[in-house]
């Protein structure tokens, strides 16, 4: 069988400063934009850049290659544009630049993304998470009220899928996450303030726990989690910013 490479370049890191945990992550999630069942399998991370380098059955390119073009439009299946979309927010938290290569030719690019300034508008593909509390509209396009802790989001849908989320209504106890377009606004201290959201999709979320989630990304073949001895420490130097780029 003929298999060809499927690259992803992070162009802030080399393989000697790129942590096992961030490994995991950029992992995790191009997993997700490329199917995590795929015949794509990661071989080793690079010299130079750090590379992460899978081997992808040569039949199979042409589907990984569409997939990943659709997530970027916006119009791929929902998983997929989540990877992307987390991939891209790694990307910016790294203040760093990346692509992605079917041998030397490239399919996707990851510019580097300046913070937006006071007032800045931001339209993009993104999701909410949420229970739903109120449903209505009288016309074509219907109000989706979905409530995340102390916010209140309000989504605009068509009837059709506000009468799929509406079963949600009916359990208090059921998170949803919902896939848009969202237009968000830049505040004065720095938060983003949601204008408009217009859902396009839906799935239940599945209530998973930490120890759950750990369980999956040890999983990913050459993620090096299964090698880590405490995996809640780690995530927890993550979070706070133990590792830093030398």
């Amino acid at each position: 069988m003929a298999y060809k490479k499927i690259t992803l370049f992070i162009d802030g890191f080399t393989p000697d400063t790129l942590p096992i945990g961030r490994l995991a992550e950029y992992l995790k999630n191009f997993a997700a934009l490329v199917g995590p069942d795929a015949d794509v399998h990661f071989q080793r991370v690079g010299r130079g850049s750090a590379a992460l380098i899978n081997r992808a059955a040569e039949e199979t390119v042409p589907e990984v290659r569409h997939r990943i073009t659709a997530a970027r439009e916006g119009i791929g299946e929902p998983i997929a544009i989540r990877g992307y979309a987390s991939l891209k927010e790694l990307f910016y938290e790294d203040k760093t630049t990346g692509r992605i290569k079917e041998d030397r030719n490239k399919i996707l690019e990851f510019p580097k993304l300046e913070a937006p300034q006071y007032g800045a508008v931001v339209e993009e593909e993104g999701t909410l998470d949420g229970i739903v509390i109120r449903i209505g509209g009288k016309d074509q396009t219907i109000h989706v009220h979905l409530q995340d802790g102390e916010r209140t989001y309000v989504c605009v849908t068509n009837r059709a899928k506000a009468k799929e989320i509406r079963d949600f209504l009916l359990e208090f106890d059921k998170p949803l996450r919902l896939f848009g377009r969202g237009k968000w606004t830049r505040t004065a201290d720095g938060t983003w303030e949601l204008n408009e959201f217009k859902i396009r999709d839906h799935e239940p979320l599945n209530g998973d726990d930490l120890q759950q989630v750990l369980a999956r990304m040890r999983q990913i073949p050459g993620s090096g989690w299964d090698k880590i001895d405490d995996p809640l420490d780690e995530l927890d130097r993550i979070r706070t910013g133990s590792f830093k780029v030398q």
